[in-house]
């Protein structure tokens, strides 16, 4: 596929599978954008391939293609980075949503009941802690998003930051120490990518060190909590609600509990969609520096798994 060099740079093709004469071209491809659903199937066969744009953030399902036996493809792999702002806006309006008691305004609409009694309790987004789990390029931007109303926000992260990246972002504290993380927030936020250090992080009773009964929003990956434990999470009150984006089996099945369980937002895998304008913006970045010689942003390492 192609791209046309405007202002409003979009595909000139989309290809939704591959062929045997496409897959014979990719042999002399240098840059391809593409989706992760294409590209694990042919991560080895792309022997001039210089640079890939993947079309997401998620790309663990490229993980189980890569052979034990083969080292891993050399060519550069680079996440979009145009999900941030996206999520943000995504866990603003959930949290909102919460506190003003909008989604139970819905169900009193389809009773014809006018009961202005819910949201006399709530409280803005400046009396309230979030804590996000991933301080990544994501989670930064969520951070954004809810201390432009005045928010505090700490965020879990494999290393702390220095003196110098904390005077650049908009989280208060970032921390390995999830145990602080939980105990000291209304909300909790993850958007962690699947790894084998994230699989499972929530399973347990982990939650129960949550003392203030936050909601649990999770845009990440489904897999850092499974039903069962979630289900048993709000059962004890160790979290007050849920609004899910992302679950340990999409779509999500129709025999699952969490469809009608009290409290709990369902919503399909759309916090942070991919749109082809967007994506090619992300790419252009990343394509001026690759012409420059300079370092890409938001590059893939197969050994980290994001």
């Amino acid at each position: 596929m192609s791209l046309r060099s405007s202002q409003n740079s979009l595909f000139t093709m989309i290809v939704p599978r591959l062929n045997p004469r496409l897959s014979k071209k990719l042999q002399s491809v240098e840059i391809l954008i593409t989706d992760t659903h294409i590209l694990k199937d042919i991560l080895y066969q792309l022997p001039n391939m210089k640079l890939v744009q993947v079309t997401s953030a998620g790309v663990e399902n490229l993980l189980p293609n890569i052979s034990r036996s083969l080292p891993v493809p050399t060519y550069t792999i680079v996440r979009a980075s145009c999900f941030g702002i996206l999520m943000g806006e995504y866990v603003v309006a959930g949290i909102i949503n919460f506190e003003r008691g909008l989604y139970r305004y819905f169900e009193l609409q389809k009773a014809k009941s006018w009961d202005d009694m819910i949201s006399l309790n709530f409280r803005t987004l400046s009396d309230l802690r979030v804590s996000i789990l991933g301080a990544g390029v994501i989670g930064e931007e969520i951070a954004k998003s809810l201390v432009q109303f005045g928010a505090t926000v700490n965020g879990l992260a494999r290393r702390a930051r220095s003196s110098e990246e904390m005077r650049r972002s908009s989280f208060v504290k970032i921390s390995p120490d999830l145990q602080t993380l939980l105990e000291d927030c209304h909300y909790l936020v993850n958007a962690l990518p699947s790894t084998p250090s994230t699989v499972g992080l929530l399973n347990g009773d982990v939650l129960r060190q949550c003392k203030n009964s936050p909601v649990f929003i999770n845009i990440g990956r489904g897999n850092i909590i499974s039903e069962e434990c979630l289900l048993n999470a709000l059962k004890e009150k160790w979290i007050s609600g849920a609004m899910l984006d992302v679950f340990e089996v999409e779509p999500l099945p129709l025999s699952s509990p969490l469809w009608s369980t009290p409290d709990v937002i369902v919503t399909p895998h759309m916090s942070g969609p991919s749109r082809p304008q967007e994506v090619v913006k992300s790419f252009m970045i990343n394509f001026e520096k690759f012409l420059a010689g300079e370092p890409l942003l938001y590059t893939f390492s197969f050994d980290s798994g994001y």
